[in-house]
């Protein structure tokens, strides 16, 4: 029979493997992790801000619009919409042998009653009580203090108090209780926990509902025509980005104790290298425009396709 000790034990192996195996998810290293999804759409974004802001600062055309060939500027609006929602929408995936925030969130949100205060500091190595920690930082104090240091240093701070007593409150609002009615087995609010996974429903629901009809899949349009389809704006398709940053930064930091996710490298002045130039050059225009001759006379000869009949074989 198993004893207690050996039960806990249990327990607490299996919440280490889980913070692990949660917190592998977002290793930046790995292929379709969840920071570097994250991360590669925040650098898409950062990069079509140059489109962007080419387009605002370009000069009216006598014609209307701006000075900017709309072919060009329409094509790479019209695809990085779309391959942004198609990346919103990998993460609020529900699906097995998928690697998203959402499914992310109903994995802990399942385990939850495990995620003990007590468990969380054993697994995450940190003290219970911040008493022995601050009585060997006072001892630090006081040693250097008749060392005579000008400058005196305290515990580092996975080792200190500060960091003892920040983790408490962390889990203080994780589980919905005041400071002065914490328990040992207080555990993650499943309430929290659902806040987190509605919030990206809501941000990125109808995002996801156009992808499946729109770009992953081709709806059939009578099934469109029975609902009045809503289009996600620019505003939209950002803002599902800001929350899809915040929740997840929300538990790398905050549910699994690790730390603060960047999301995207500082982009430096290279990343606007001949961005001035011409897309082409006038001589070259010409050449542009046979090349699209070629591609179009191409295209037609396709309608024109028979295939071929083996005659070695007649049909049934």
């Amino acid at each position: 029979m198993e004893t207690d000790h050996e039960n806990s034990d249990r327990v607490l192996e299996k919440v280490r493997a889980l913070r692990d195996k949660w917190i592998s998810r977002f290793d930046i290293k790995k292929k379709n992790s969840i920071a570097l999804q994250l991360t590669n759409i925040t650098w898409d974004i950062t990069c079509f801000k140059i489109v962007d802001e080419a387009v605002r600062l370009a000069p009216e055309s006598p014609d209307g619009g701006r000075q900017l060939n709309g072919a060009v500027y329409n094509l790479l609006t019209r695809s990085f919409a779309k391959g942004l929602m198609a990346d919103i929408r990998k993460l609020v995936d529900s699906r097995k042998n998928t690697v998203s925030l959402r499914r992310l969130l109903e994995e802990i949100r399942r385990e939850s009653r495990l995620l003990t205060r007590q468990l969380v500091f054993a697994v995450e190595g940190i003290e219970y009580d911040s008493t022995d920690s601050l009585r060997r930082e006072k001892e630090l104090f006081d040693d250097q203090e008749r060392q005579g240091k000008s400058f005196m240093y305290g515990l580092p701070f996975e080792e200190s108090p500060d960091r003892i007593n920040s983790r408490h409150e962390q889990l203080d609002f994780l589980c919905e209780v005041s400071s002065d009615g914490r328990k040992p087995t207080d555990c993650m609010s499943d309430r929290l926990l659902q806040n987190l996974v509605n919030s990206l429903d809501a941000a990125c629901g109808t995002i996801k509902d156009y992808v499946d009809k729109n770009i992953a899949h081709a709806g059939e349009v009578m099934n469109q025509e029975r609902t009045l389809e809503i289009v996600p704006t620019w505003g939209a398709i950002y803002d599902a980005h800001r929350v899809l940053c915040r929740v997840a930064g929300f538990v790398h930091l905050h549910i699994l104790g690790f730390s603060q996710l960047p999301f995207s490298p500082m982009p430096g002045l290279e990343t606007l290298v001949y961005v001035s130039r011409p897309l082409v050059g006038e001589a070259d225009v010409e050449k542009v425009y046979q090349a699209i001759q070629d591609f179009w006379k191409d295209c037609n000869e396709l309608s024109e396709w028979k295939p071929m009949l083996d005659p070695k074989k007649s049909p049934d």
